[in-house]
């Protein structure tokens, strides 16, 4: 099984419009028999929209990768790097809704309150 989410990843200075992708492939599907057969099992495969990085394990994002590292270890439920465990559950793949925003200056506690979509900012025509 294969479902996705557009969700908008935020950090400081930071807009990464991304897909997520989570496959399960452990039912008797032709399409899960597809995702196998790639060599995919569970997981979340999380695409950067703007660069077409694609990965399904948050560690290969590298180090100098935090924004997409803790984006990816929130979508999939795992807590590290500083992140709050009661955050990270308001941010898993299924809590989270088409054009959700995912706040990682929030994960880590450096914000109270995440940020809102840069969607709902009023364009003003002065």
């Amino acid at each position: 099984m294969v479902r996705a989410k557009l969700i908008e990843i935020r950090d400081s200075g930071t807009f990464i419009p991304a897909l997520a992708v989570q496959m399960v492939g452990d039912t008797r599907t032709p399409a899960d028999w597809l995702l196998r057969r790639a060599g995919y099992g569970r997981g979340i495969l999380l695409v950067h929209l703007t660069s077409n990085r694609a990965e399904l394990r948050a560690e290969e994002w590298g180090r100098a990768t935090r924004t997409m590292i803790v984006a990816h270890l929130a979508l999939e439920g795992r807590s590290a790097m500083g992140m709050l465990p009661d955050r990270v559950e308001e941010c898993t793949f299924d809590n989270l809704v088409h054009g959700a925003v995912l706040d990682v200056e929030y994960l880590i506690g450096a914000s109270d309150r995440p940020k809102v979509s840069e969607q709902t900012v009023e364009v003003r025509d002065d």
